[in-house]
């Protein structure tokens, strides 16, 4: 599935102004669609962010209610690939960049600070059940934490969100995003985006 084969919103009127918007329209392939978050792909990559709030399965009209602002590109007759909020920008554009730099490696575990709490001023960091968290162990620890031998033990796929664990092949970006084998050679080689409809892949694509 490539980007072409995404349903696509084109719009017939667009009320209100920004952050406050409106946007009535029509949607292909409306059986792909659910109501709720969803965000338009602009021709930059960049997402317009929206809320899918009605949809008539059998015409496809739809209508879109934002609080982001209105893009230069969202006019009257313009049409653009409709994207599930389930989905971020991050994954749909990485798959689409057949440049895009992966290298293949065997996950080892690393050692890792732990503290009492998650702390919301930390990108990446793992929260147990019982509310512990772990960040990868660089620098010096800080007020609360303590280092654990190899507490920093998987990662998960970009795509799928299996755990990748020690020992196993994988490939990695040099943002820290990883891919399973199985997802890089059905995904990243082709740039298919059939993850996001995996029973309306086509067997071509």
């Amino acid at each position: 599935m490539k980007l072409t084969d995404l349903p696509e919103f084109a719009v017939g009127e667009i009320r209100g102004t920004d952050y406050s918007l409106v946007l009535h329209g029509r949607l292909s392939r409306p059986e792909l669609v659910r109501l709720g978050a969803c965000w338009l792909r602009m021709p930059d990559g960049f997402p317009f962010y929206a809320t899918l709030t009605e949809l008539d399965l059998t015409t496809g009209h739809a209508t879109l209610e934002s609080s982001d602002e209105l893009r230069p590109q969202l006019v009257p007759g313009a049409s653009m690939p409709f994207v599930d909020g389930y989905w971020g920008s991050n994954e749909v554009n990485t798959i689409l960049d057949q440049g895009h730099n992966w290298t293949p490696v065997i996950f080892a575990a690393t050692d890792a600070y732990e503290r009492s709490g998650p702390d919301p001023s930390f990108g990446s960091q793992r929260v147990a059940p019982d509310g512990r968290s772990w960040r990868p162990a660089a620098g010096e620890p800080l007020p609360g934490e303590q280092l654990v031998e190899g507490a920093w033990n998987h990662e998960h796929c970009l795509i799928c969100f299996t755990s990748i664990e020690a020992g196993h092949a994988a490939f990695v970006d040099d943002r820290g995003y990883w891919c399973c084998t199985d997802c890089y050679a059905q995904h990243v080689v082709p740039g298919s985006l059939g993850f996001m409809f995996p029973n309306s892949e086509r067997s071509d694509a």
